[in-house]
């Protein structure tokens, strides 16, 4: 108990030292990637910890291509995707994951594809059913973030050419009704869908094509 505290909080300080980005690859040179996931494996039934060990992951990688490449051949990805799996629905942990697959996957197509071949879309979609149905809401704010996570993650699957479904909209729209009261939500959804509709999307003819099947369905079912 009393190491798992230490390499908490020695992650948290790694953490924070890498929000410099003077720092990131300088901690990376010296093996701080290898450390943080070791730790993880090793700690992945400990939330706090799990949390303090995406948050570095997440700020070693972020805008530092050469860390996410360290990041990589280390097999970043899986323990991470773990540790959403397990505590998606933890406000700190589950931001702190998402932080760290946005970080790792961003920019990496390999990454993007193990990510997908680990479940990816399967949680974001099952959080957002989970979470539009209020008997599911164990506590409020928990649920507003985990959904809030999952559309930032959607909006980066869709930016990468995986295009939005019917289904996956009729689940995203019914999960914003459940959350109307969250403003965060509601943003990110609000620029998913922008982002999905915008001109410059490689994809948009197929998008709209999409987006209008699903208005179609919506009118006949009466929406």
């Amino acid at each position: 108990m009393a190491e798992a505290i230490i390499v908490e909080k020695a992650l948290g300080l790694l953490a924070n030292l890498c929000i410099l980005p003077a720092n990131k690859e300088c901690f990376a040179a010296v093996g701080a990637i290898d450390v943080v996931l070791e730790s993880l494996r090793q700690h992945s039934n400990d939330p706090l910890l799990a949390t303090e060990a995406c948050r570095a992951i997440a700020l070693l990688c972020e805008n530092c291509p050469a860390n996410v490449e360290a990041a990589e051949a280390a097999g970043a990805v899986a323990p991470v995707m773990e540790i959403l799996g397990k505590y998606g629905e933890r406000a700190d942990t589950g931001t702190a994951a998402c932080q760290a697959i946005l970080a790792l996957i961003a920019e990496n197509d390999s990454l993007l594809t193990e990510a997908l071949e680990l479940g990816i879309k399967d949680w974001i979609y099952e959080t957002l059913e989970k979470q539009a149905d209020h008997k599911h809401i164990f506590s409020r704010y928990n649920s507003a973030v985990a959904v809030r996570n999952a559309i930032r993650l959607l909006t980066l699957l869709e930016s990468s050419g995986i295009l939005l479904e019917v289904e996956d909209l009729a689940i995203l729209l019914r999960c914003l009704g459940a959350h109307r009261a969250d403003a965060p939500a509601q943003l990110f959804a609000l620029q998913l869908l922008h982002a999905a509709l915008a001109p410059e999307h490689p994809a948009r003819e197929a998008q709209a094509a999409i987006f209008a099947e699903y208005s179609k369905r919506a009118a006949r079912a009466g929406f």
